[in-house]
């Protein structure tokens, strides 16, 4: 869950007893507290925040829309059908041929790709389903949803580690600013779906240990 991107090239943190350790050139490591305590507060002020819920419903429906969007399940559902056809037919030419051997490998070839296509279709209508029960989801369900985390938080039934994972799908840090972006995605309950990660993204500085310094975002 977090991470350090440079030049395009993301590398994981370890999570040791009481460090998180980056390895690779060069390599560095920062105090689990240092990362943790400022990154929960963080979470906390965004969650309190009141333009907060509408913003995380508004990303993870927008999410939901690129992925799942009917043009795209339509294009793979034609190139599918575009497979089982030119399979069908040499399926027809193998029973005809004295030697089936060239045919049947033509569709050993054609098959891997048309699994892949049928495994894309399946996200897609996945996240199309899900996008449609995101319409039902109101901001006041998100605000109920959220609260009851920030309850969890304060009366200390739920870890530091529960708490991120409840809500935070990474976090990437600045290994040399210890510069840190959280992002987001929308809780799992009852009432609200899971969702992939979506904005809004929220700034945070771990460089001091007695709290955070939130960074403007773009």
């Amino acid at each position: 869950m977090l991470s350090a991107k440079s030049g395009g090239i993301t590398r994981k943190y370890w999570a040791e007893a009481d460090r998180y350790r980056l390895k690779g050139t060069p390599a560095r490591s920062i105090a689990r507290a240092r990362v943790e305590e400022p990154i929960l507060e963080r979470v906390l002020y965004d969650l309190a925040s009141g333009d907060f819920a509408g913003i995380l419903l508004q990303g993870t429906r927008e999410s939901f829309g690129k992925e799942g969007n009917a043009d795209a399940i339509e294009g793979l559902k034609g190139q599918i059908a575009v497979y089982t056809a030119r399979i069908g037919k040499l399926m027809d030419l193998a029973t005809m041929m004295e030697s089936q051997a060239p045919a049947l490998r033509r569709i050993a070839d054609l098959e891997p790709a048309r699994a892949e296509l049928e495994r894309q279709l399946a996200e897609h209508e996945s996240m199309a389903a899900q996008a449609r029960l995101m319409d039902q989801v109101t901001v006041e369900d998100v605000q109920r949803e959220l609260a009851s985390i920030i309850e969890l938080a304060k009366d200390g039934d739920m870890g530091i580690g529960a708490a991120l994972m409840a809500l935070v799908d990474r976090v990437v840090l600045d290994p040399v600013s210890l510069e840190a972006r959280l992002h987001y995605r929308l809780v799992s309950s009852s009432t609200l779906c899971d969702s992939g990660p979506v904005n809004p993204v929220s700034g945070v500085k771990v460089a001091s240990p007695r709290g955070f310094e939130p960074r403007s975002l773009p």
